[in-house]
């Protein structure tokens, strides 16, 4: 779980950092600090995110292999 992918699952779920912070019991501050990288994202906090969007450790490895193979133009 990466700062990054917690953002894309929050709005693609049409979600707020207060959304999710509600969900699994945090400030909407801890959140937008996370997406910001400004606060490291822990193994606690990231299984925490993993509970919420109701992913385990085979969905969260092809997110990951989809993230790998989609290349940005800059």
């Amino acid at each position: 779980m990466t700062p990054e992918l917690v953002r894309i699952l929050r709005v693609t779920r049409n979600m707020t950092q207060a959304d999710l912070a509600k969900k699994i019991g945090c400030s909407g501050r801890l959140i937008a600090f996370i997406e910001r990288h400004e606060r490291r994202l822990t193994e606690r906090m990231a299984n925490r995110f993993m509970v919420a969007f109701n992913l385990d450790e085979k969905k969260l490895q092809e997110l990951r292999m989809l993230r790998e193979a989609i290349v940005f133009d800059e």
